[in-house]
């Protein structure tokens, strides 16, 4: 019995094996870029987090020292104070929670 063996090797174009690999590749510079601009909001709001405690901080003060020396005006400036840093408090969350819900950085 005879047996005929035929071997035929195939030369695929370069280009085609490239395409390939490119399709399958991770743009890691896209992903790195990304995280350092999260990265750059995050530390934007850390600020504005530090911010707020401070300035919260220095309100209660404020307002402890108008109460002990019995200041009315002083009184009346720090609630209004504080109402102000409330409602931009608030402003600001609700603009990061939009931001987050629609997956966008906030302005």
């Amino acid at each position: 019995m005879r047996f005929d063996i035929h071997h035929h090797i195939h030369h695929e174009d370069d280009s085609r094996v490239l395409q390939f690999l490119e399709n399958i590749m991770i743009n890691t510079t896209a992903i790195l870029k990304a995280v350092a601009d999260e990265r750059t909001v995050l530390k934007s709001w850390e600020a504005k987090d530090a911010e707020w405690t401070k300035l919260t901080a220095k309100l209660a003060s404020d307002l402890a020292a108008a109460i002990a020396n019995s200041d009315p005006v002083a009184i009346a400036q720090v609630q209004a104070d504080l109402d102000k840093a409330s409602t931009d408090l608030s402003d600001d969350n609700a603009e990061a929670n939009a931001a987050i819900t629609a997956n966008t950085v906030p302005a």
